[in-house]
């Protein structure tokens, strides 16, 4: 059997489906100074946990947990970024980032262009206040801020291997 590099082994997942999810802030993860072809910032995820979606995972099915994208924590404090937006839509009055954690909300998912191998991801395109009356259960996993200058080891140890190696990656990394 000959081995061709070009040819690599794609991991099968299902695509969530497009739509308006009822949702929970269940994770805020800080990746430190970021530099990327803008320059270098400070960069945050934010993952919700959708009731309404369920995986597989060891042996039970578990709230599906999205990520929304990187994004850049302007230290000028612009008031018209996609984060700042998101905030204002979780939790308005929120002077932290923590304060968002275990917030209900509604997202819109949207499907990416195929890429050049067909494969086609479920992005969040936009975060909104829930519904009034909405009852949208609690996240099914554990809730947690990892804040890069705090630097909890016991949070980081449980991040996954891809956000830890993110994390590394950061212009300001010193462990």
């Amino acid at each position: 059997m000959s081995f061709n590099p070009q040819v690599q082994e794609k991991k099968a997942y299902d695509v969530a489906p497009e739509g308006l999810y009822s949702a929970r802030v269940a994770r805020i993860i800080e990746l430190g100074i970021q530099a990327d072809k803008y320059g270098e910032k400070p960069k945050v995820l934010i993952g919700f946990t959708i009731p309404s979606l369920t995986i597989e995972y060891e042996g039970e099915d578990k709230q599906r947990l999205m990520w929304a994208n990187n994004f850049g924590l302007n230290q000028t404090s612009n008031p018209d970024s996609t984060l700042m937006k998101y905030v204002n839509a979780i939790n308005s009055d929120a002077t932290h980032l923590r304060e968002l954690l275990c917030e209900a909300c509604m997202i819109e998912l949207k499907h990416s262009d195929p890429k050049p191998d067909g494969t086609i991801y479920a992005n969040i395109s936009n975060v909104t206040k829930p519904m009034a009356g909405l009852d949208i259960p609690h996240s099914d996993c554990d809730v947690f801020m990892y804040e890069f200058e705090n630097g909890e080891d016991e949070i980081f140890e449980q991040l996954g291997e891809y956000r830890q190696d993110q994390i590394r990656a950061a212009v300001n990394w010193s462990n």
